[in-house]
């Protein structure tokens, strides 16, 4: 996206401001075969293609990513309300609350584009507008609007809060956008496109690459084994509550409540394939595959714990 056409996107800003460059072309595209070499479970041929590739004949485009630096003033109400056996009071309560958080969307959080490095007085140069910065902005969805951040200062807020019964109010509050620069480059590799992306402020990034055969298979076994274990956990659970459900309402509520909690548990953890292919890209095929599929067996084994303890206490 051209620069020009995001003039009006940072108006309502209180600053603007350009994170410091660290780290010129050559050196993310270093950062990125130092990163791909470290990896155990990534393509041999796909690695010695980066590596033989020289930093000229990598496509690369610089940008601008917004990181929006905001302080913010909240006002919390809430009412108290306290019971005895001879009378009932209620209280109310109100606290004010200042705050500072980072926001920003629409890119990996590998990049970690909140994580600012070196002295404070060499981090950020001020700008006075967008059209100082010598590249576009990385694309249309990282942007907020000022009713948008609104939006997410008063989510952030209520997650604050001191009461789940307390009222937000958003009292006032400024951002400072910081853009911080990041580099994408890219590569083609038997036909199929990956992209790499530095933050060339502090050097960390998002990777895309290709993992070994082996890896691949080992994902998708995987995958299959976290699925049918969180599968083996519910049916447990349904067992338990068939066992015990016509004894008391006790042990047909606690049943439920189980059952319930697993379906809930398992969908939370319901890993995608991506999710294996990336995790034993990094530590190679020899990494165990209980250790990759830990949450949904420690699922299994609450299921298979719950339930004897269910029995032990109603049958």
């Amino acid at each position: 996206m051209a620069v020009e056409s995001c003039n009006t996107r940072f108006d309502w800003c209180y600053r603007l401001l350009e994170t410091k460059g660290n780290y010129n072309r050559n050196e993310c595209c270093n950062i990125v075969k130092n990163y791909l070499q470290k990896l155990q479970g990534v393509d041999k041929k796909f690695l010695n293609n980066i590596l033989s590739t020289s930093n000229d004949a990598f496509r690369f485009k610089k940008y601008y990513f917004p990181v929006y630096s905001v302080e913010a003033t909240i006002t919390y109400t809430w009412d108290v309300r306290t019971e005895t056996y001879d009378e009932i009071t209620e209280t109310h309560n109100t606290e004010r609350k200042t705050f500072s958080n980072d926001f920003y969307k629409g890119i990996y959080d590998g990049c970690k584009p909140a994580k600012f490095v070196g002295r404070n007085d060499e981090r950020f140069y001020k700008l006075s507008h967008v059209d100082d910065l010598d590249a576009g902005v990385y694309n249309n969805s990282c942007t907020y609007t000022s009713s948008q951040l609104t939006s997410e200062i008063k989510s952030y807020a209520t997650n604050k809060s001191p009461s789940t019964d307390a009222d937000t109010y958003l009292n006032e509050w400024t951002a400072t956008a910081l853009l911080v620069p990041i580099a994408v480059i890219g590569c083609t590799y038997e036909g199929k496109d990956y992209e790499f992306v530095v933050n060339m402020h502090n050097g960390y990034g998002h990777y895309d690459y290709l993992v070994s055969e082996e890896v691949s298979m080992k994902a998708v076994l995987a995958k299959r084994l976290s699925f049918w274990t969180r599968i083996a956990a519910i049916l447990v659970s349904v067992f338990a509550w068939m066992s015990v459900v016509s004894e008391t309402l006790i042990a047909s509520l606690l049943a439920s409540g189980l059952v319930i909690f697993l379906i809930v548990k398992s969908f939370t953890i319901n890993h995608k394939k991506e999710y294996f292919l990336d995790l034993f890209g990094k530590k190679g095929v020899n990494f165990s595959i209980l250790k990759a599929i830990k949450e949904s067996l420690t699922l299994f084994l609450l299921s298979v714990g719950a339930t004897i303890l269910l029995m032990i206490l109603f049958l």
